[in-house]
């Protein structure tokens, strides 16, 4: 077994009496680690290891272990101060422009220095970017989450226990944004007095679990802090690196992983099909969606036109598809949900009857012939190399009916980021992630926001003074703004072709114990995030 203890021969004269007892006590203090001992099987490694500068989920897997929240949010979508938060309370006063927290007392940095409000002032002034303007710290990395802290004016510890955060203008969803979701409070004194590099190799943080080693190909080791104001149930947790998927669930019917997140439809369909008794499969539902891109940007791309900058050639693309055919294709409606809005219907942003771009070639043709493109054109869909590319195949079928020619351009997640970024693609089709922050989940789509090159730049002014007025309106009359800004998005300028929002597939090991409230959709993460709450069982 994995994490069995090998014992050596000492001596060449008992070498077989002392072969069986070592495999004897092997055994035992085998299967006692095993049950100290969860293995979570990942097939990416952390793409940014640190956790102000991360963008990557499976680099926030890992972090969401070691790092706790100011205020965390639960199944409802509100920010409350319960579970893992520091914050013991806070208040918003009635305009909505001074946050006034109240930090727990006691506690405890994983290097053994109690944690308190100054910890948390540099954290997020790290995040907004003003490390080495306040505290002299000249190697601290950019966040890209520091557009969620804008409306922000300043961020001030007033005491040991006590947070003010002022406000330029009011928003309404600050504490729902990424950068407080995924907050993770640093320790002030450690990185001013060692620097961020030295911090990077420890990574102290507050969390559940402290950090061990890294193994780059291999693992990442953390262990149960000892010091930790809440309940741990497993001693250790190790992330096993695989390269390929298959080989992961192999493990995992064997015993030797236990937790898998964000299984490839096809896999997680087999492991239904095949009724593994061993393995247990579930779903949580994302705050995220995946999407169709245009370039709005650009009137010629590579010194070709780019048909794309016009509203009525994306509608006809849209018309063009049969989006039950697409989502059956790979992900079957267990695993997405047909609809137009980036919004899941359990979000309060959603709008309702929002039921647009059902496949009518008929009217696609028309859109093609009044634009201009009676006799179709020539494209180029980029995407990663996964199956993606397979739910794409079917895309470029459909939209060959009307005479759209696509040329798929499936290539690894770095090369497909590149190429988007510098404007190359005139379609690209990939994923977004939110939070409960509505505003947040369509970020990109944003005419001001810095992800505005996953959209193809698109850029409504409309539609971007309605997001900015619901974040300025307390209570629930800022969802008829988003839903508004959202109709205007997708009926009338078809911002992003949203093919579906997802549910996340999972799979686990019977000996392992998931909590029924892990499974929190505005959670980033969802059961990992109670990881410390997992239990083991023979």
């Amino acid at each position: 077994m994995k994490f069995g203890n090998k014992k050596k021969i000492l001596s060449v004269v008992f070498v077989t009496i002392l072969l069986l007892m070592t495999v004897a006590i092997s055994g035992c203090i085998e299967e006692e680690e095993d049950l100290d001992t969860v293995v979570i099987a990942q097939t990416h490694e952390p793409a940014e290891f640190n956790p102000i500068s991360y963008t990557d989920v499976y680099s926030g897997y890992i972090l969401m272990q070691i790092f706790d929240p100011l205020v965390q949010t639960y199944p409802e979508g509100e920010p409350n101060t319960d579970g893992r938060a520091v914050a013991d309370n806070y208040e918003i006063s009635e305009d909505g422009l001074l946050y006034t927290f109240e930090i727990e007392e006691g506690i405890m940095f994983h290097h053994g220095e109690e944690m308190t409000a100054y910890d948390i002032e540099f954290s997020l002034n790290t995040v907004k970017g003003l490390s080495e303007d306040l505290y002299g710290v000249t190697d601290a990395p950019s966040s890209p989450r520091v557009e969620d802290l804008a409306s922000v004016d300043s961020i001030e510890a007033t005491g040991d226990y006590t947070l003010e955060i002022q406000m330029e203008e009011a928003d309404a969803e600050l504490l729902q944004k990424g950068a407080f979701e995924a907050l993770a409070v640093l320790p002030k004194d450690y990185i001013i007095e060692n620097g961020w590099g030295d911090y990077e190799d420890e990574l102290i943080g507050t969390g559940p679990y402290e950090f061990v080693e890294y193994k780059p190909g291999d693992e990442i080791v953390l262990e149960a802090f000892e010091d930790f104001r809440g309940t741990v149930n497993i001693e250790n947790m190790i992330f096993d690196f695989y390269d390929d998927e298959s080989s992961a669930i192999v493990s995992l019917r064997n015993g030797d992983v236990h937790y898998m997140s964000r299984i490839g439809p096809t896999n997680y369909h087999d492991l239904i099909e095949e009724q593994i008794e061993e393995v247990i499969t579930d779903t949580y539902q994302q705050i995220g969606h995946q999407r169709i891109s245009f370039n709005h940007r650009d009137e010629v791309i590579d010194g070709e036109e780019n048909p794309f900058a016009d509203a009525r050639v994306r509608k006809a693309f849209a018309y063009a598809i049969d989006f039950d055919e697409v989502i059956d294709a790979v992900r079957t409606d267990e695993l997405a949900d047909n609809t137009r809005s980036p919004l899941p219907e359990v979000h309060p942003a959603h709008p309702p009857g929002l039921e647009t771009y059902d496949q009518d070639l008929e009217k696609a043709e028309e859109l093609l012939a009044d634009a201009g493109y009676e006799d179709g054109f020539e494209t180029e869909l980029w995407t990663s190399d996964d199956e993606r590319a397979d739910e794409m195949v079917i895309v470029q079928e459909q939209v060959a009916q009307v005479g759209i020619d696509v040329t798929l351009q499936a290539v690894e997640w770095g090369t497909f980021i590149d190429q988007v970024e510098a404007g190359n693609a005139p379609l690209n089709f990939a994923g977004w992630s939110g939070t409960a922050s509505a505003e947040y989940t369509m970020n990109y789509m944003l005419g001001y926001s810095p992800w505005g090159w996953y959209s193809g730049w698109y850029n409504n002014t409309e539609v971007n003074d309605l997001v900015r007025e619901a974040l300025r309106t307390p209570g629930d009359e800022r969802w008829d703004l988003y839903h508004q800004a959202q109709e205007i998005m997708v009926e009338e300028d078809m911002g992003c072709l949203i093919t579906y929002t997802e549910r996340v597939p999972q799979a686990y090991h019977e000996t392992l114990t998931v909590p029924d409230d892990a499974w929190n959709p505005y959670m980033g993460g969802g059961p990992l995030y109670a990881a410390h709450l997992w239990e083991l069982e023979e």
